[in-house]
């Protein structure tokens, strides 16, 4: 089973480095459809999406959660949501072994 990341350019880069698969998106809309289409692949188990994309489309996506098990889908940080909070440091490593409990 596979790990596909859905999100902007640098999130969805920093996950290719550990071998995940990636979709790069510029709009929620774009991502909502990408999402979508992961929903239907059998070899997608976990599916990681941009926490600045997906804000805007976070009640399609619990419906999504609701309806089917497998893919998981996990929301996860994006370089422009940390500077809007102002921490200027996630590491994508650590927050793989929080969602997943594994060291990578």
């Amino acid at each position: 089973m596979k790990v596909l990341v859905i999100g902007d350019k640098e999130t969805v880069l920093a996950f290719r480095l550990v071998g995940a698969e990636g979709k790069i998106v510029y709009s929620s809309e774009e991502m909502y459809e990408e999402i979508l289409k992961a929903m239907k692949r059998k070899d997608v188990a976990l599916v990681f999406i941009s926490e600045n994309y997906a804000t805007l489309i976070r009640d399609k996506v619990t419906r999504l959660r609701l309806e089917r098990r497998l893919p998981i889908i996990c929301e996860i940080p994006s370089r422009e949501s940390r500077k809007v909070k102002g921490d200027e440091t996630t590491e994508y490593k650590k927050v793989l072994k929080e969602i997943l409990g594994v060291e990578i």
